[in-house]
């Protein structure tokens, strides 16, 4: 969640102050003529003459002013980001290794839909209320719809209705008491843009290793992305599919034994060198049920993760369920 925040720190050598990236919350600072620094939500904390002081001010969203105790200097963000930047060529590391997602092309067709689109509703359990309420003003407005305080569904686990697992593990809040923050605000501190790729290398020590990723301007894929992701094969990356399917005939022990084969299959996959996977339930049929996303990612991420692969490679799910319209990246 978004603060507000205002941070200070210290390690005894610096000392210094933040600002989250929304600016939210105050933080006024104070230098003297004998280099002091005071800082805190609100001026006048401590009394000064008017001759002591040297400069005041207030950080910005996402400034941050630091004491060098080892030196004895006052840093403004411009000279502290500007030393962090030149200390490696990230430029080079980032030219070299990374992939930007929006400027690959594949030059191939790839069609915007989704086959036996009335099956798909049923075999994931969508409402009518969903379509109406949810995926139409979605599509059509682009944007999810605000909903109300007085909403008096009961929730999943005390609901007589047949439910999916995704309602089990969302919470519904009052958005009256929580409001969007301004358009304006939010486009200026808020992205999108997100990234995946592993983790191999200890993050505190730059390297050109930590650059190899994927960048994508949204968590949430086009078909026309997932194609790219899929058959991608530049700059050493490489992915790996593997179905969330099971026979629905076997009941809670094949879905069990299907779970356990898709674990297998990731571990498989880290060892052979793949950068991620693809989690995919497409291909659903009459012997072939969906396991729900969550239900999927989550058993993998916690079989890579007890084996210690887990920053091994990335994850990303292809789901009908998301949203029968696009495919999505968690």
């Amino acid at each position: 969640w978004d603060g507000p925040a205002a941070l200070l720190f210290s390690d005894g050598v610096y000392a210094g102050g933040m600002l989250d990236r929304n600016g939210l919350r105050p933080m006024r600072y104070l230098i003297t003529t004998d280099n002091m620094l005071v800082m805190a939500s609100e001026t006048g904390v401590l009394e000064f003459e008017a001759g002591q002081v040297k400069e005041r001010g207030k950080l910005k969203p996402g400034k941050i002013l630091l004491v060098d105790m080892a030196s004895g200097r006052i840093l403004h963000d411009q000279q502290i980001k500007d030393s962090l930047a030149a200390e490696y060529p990230y430029g080079d590391w980032l030219d070299a290794n990374r992939i930007e997602l929006g400027r690959i092309t594949s030059g191939r067709s790839v069609a915007h839909r989704v086959e036996k689109f009335e099956e798909h509703l049923c075999a994931f359990n969508y409402t009518k209320e969903d379509l109406e309420k949810l995926i139409v003003p979605m599509t059509v407005d682009g944007k999810e719809p605000v909903g109300s305080m007085g909403n008096d569904t009961p929730v999943a686990v005390l609901s007589r209705q047949p439910q999916s697992l995704f309602r089990y593990f969302r919470q519904q809040f009052a958005q009256v008491t929580n409001p969007p923050i301004d358009p304006i605000r939010e486009e200026l501190v808020m992205s999108l843009t997100s990234y995946i790729g592993t983790v191999e290398h200890n993050l505190l020590a730059p390297a050109p290793e930590h650059c190899k990723m994927i960048k994508m301007r949204s968590p949430v894929l086009t078909d026309r992305e997932m194609d790219i992701l899929r058959n991608i094969e530049y700059k050493g990356f490489r992915s790996h599919s593997i179905p969330m399917l099971y026979d629905p005939a076997t009941g809670t022990k094949g879905l069990e034994t299907a779970l356990k084969s898709i674990c297998s299959k990731a571990a498989k996959a880290v060892d052979e060198g793949f950068n991620y996977i693809i989690l995919s339930d497409r291909g659903i049929g009459p012997d072939k049920a969906p396991i729900p996303s969550l239900l999927a990612l989550s058993a993998v991420h916690h079989h890579l993760l007890d084996i210690r692969k887990r920053a091994q490679i990335g994850l990303i799910v292809e789901s009908t369920f998301s949203n029968p319209l696009s495919t999505a990246l968690i």
